[in-house]
């Protein structure tokens, strides 16, 4: 083997792994679990709603009965994005929502996940403005014939019912590194355009 090959792979693998620490530093995470209002949207002409923490399940307490709710609910937040945030690249981060969930900002469609068991992460950059932000995720567990599982002796649960946390990066950060969160989507994609790396 020609020990001069071997040496520059070498050199950029180890670079690679010096790197890994920095980047970490680098972002800032906070989880925004308290203070979500929701609002099941059984009957729309019915406008209540009532503040949750989030992970949430609107089947709670009908989970476990045959004719439990399967449908649509509502949650939003107010994100408050400081100007020092202003100065970085902002995204949320959903562990997961069953089944389907739509994701606005400030009334302006962010994006939309499909599946009720993995991650999803949007950046939201260019919806945010220094002040109170309107969050609202429109989250469905309504049977539909292209998102499994289909049949089964389980409640599918509807709701965010995995943490929301908010990742914070520096603006010159490289697209690898923003392709390496798990479960990153660009903006306005579905899950079918999704650009992950685990």
């Amino acid at each position: 083997m020609n020990v001069l090959k071997v040496r520059p792979v070498a050199l950029a693998m180890f670079c690679a792994c010096l790197s890994v620490p920095v980047a970490g530093q680098l972002r800032q995470q906070s989880f925004l679990s308290e203070k979500w209002d929701f609002r099941l949207d059984r009957d729309e002409a019915e406008d209540v709603w009532e503040q949750v923490d989030v992970p949430h399940t609107w089947n709670a307490t009908d989970g476990t009965s045959p004719d439990y709710y399967r449908g649509d609910g509502t949650y939003r937040y107010t994100l408050s994005v400081s100007p020092a945030m202003m100065k970085k690249r902002i995204f949320l981060r959903f562990e997961a929502a069953s089944q389907k969930a739509e994701v606005k900002l400030n009334g302006q469609e962010v994006g939309e996940h499909v599946g009720g068991f993995n991650a999803f992460c949007f950046e939201i950059t260019p919806y945010v403005h220094s002040g109170e932000n309107l969050l609202e995720v429109i989250v469905s567990n309504r049977k539909e014939l292209n998102i499994a599982p289909l049949e089964g002796d389980f409640t599918v649960f509807g709701g965010i019912y995995r943490p929301v946390s908010l990742l914070l990066l520096p603006r010159l950060a490289s697209r690898l590194w923003i392709m390496l969160l798990p479960g990153y989507m660009s903006a306005n994609r579905s899950a079918s355009d999704v650009r992950t790396c685990r």
